[in-house]
């Protein structure tokens, strides 16, 4: 799971970052399949210091979903 402080727009090319969030973690996926490791794609919350009520709520669920399939 990744959280951001900023809206999902910020992570565009045209974003404040510039970069998607895949493209933040290319770095770590390549590490992974150097090691053999098992990358699984991450679940994201953008925007995660400003979740509240049913926003939060929904991405509470989000998660204990994606821990249970994992």
């Amino acid at each position: 799971m990744i959280s951001t402080g900023g809206a999902e727009e910020a992570y565009s090319v045209d974003g404040q970052n510039a970069y998607s969030i895949k493209e933040f973690l290319r770095p770590i996926e390549r590490t992974a399949a150097l090691y053999l490791m098992d990358y699984q794609e991450p679940l994201i919350f953008h925007g995660a210091l400003n979740l509240e009520g049913p926003t939060l709520t929904s991405a509470v669920e989000q998660y204990r979903d994606y821990l249970i399939n994992f």
